[in-house]
């Protein structure tokens, strides 16, 4: 007792429309015990999240058939408690994450993301 519980294992959604950004991803999350999920658009992304709900949702912001910002107004109205984080080489979008709860700036070190996963996850 009176031990801090180590961030718990979640269900990751990463949403890119970039193969080489969700791979790595999904790599060093599923190695640190995640449950991983990918999406190449925001539309596939809402698709995926309603069927099988995340914990953690990382998005890109420039994506086709539903970009990143439309994404999280949507996933926001619909699951308001999820995790949401924010990729984008824009840094004024950065600057406000438009609703998400963090951001990450591209190009971003894997442990960079990793860590703000956990963080967030501990909340």
């Amino acid at each position: 007792m009176g031990k801090k519980r180590r961030n718990k294992l979640a269900r990751v959604l990463v949403i890119d429309d970039e193969d080489n950004v969700r791979t790595p991803l999904r790599t060093i999350l599923e190695m640190s015990g995640h449950e991983v999920d990918e999406a190449g658009n925001g539309l596939d992304g809402l698709e995926k999240f309603s069927a099988c709900p995340a914990d953690l949702v990382i998005t890109d912001l420039n994506m086709p058939r539903l970009n990143g910002e439309a994404f999280i107004l949507r996933l926001r109205t619909d699951f308001p408690g999820v995790k949401i984080i924010v990729m984008t080489a824009d840094r004024e979008a950065i600057s406000q994450t438009l609703g998400a709860d963090a951001a990450v700036e591209k190009p971003f070190r894997l442990n960079e993301v990793l860590e703000t996963v956990n963080r967030l996850l501990a909340l």
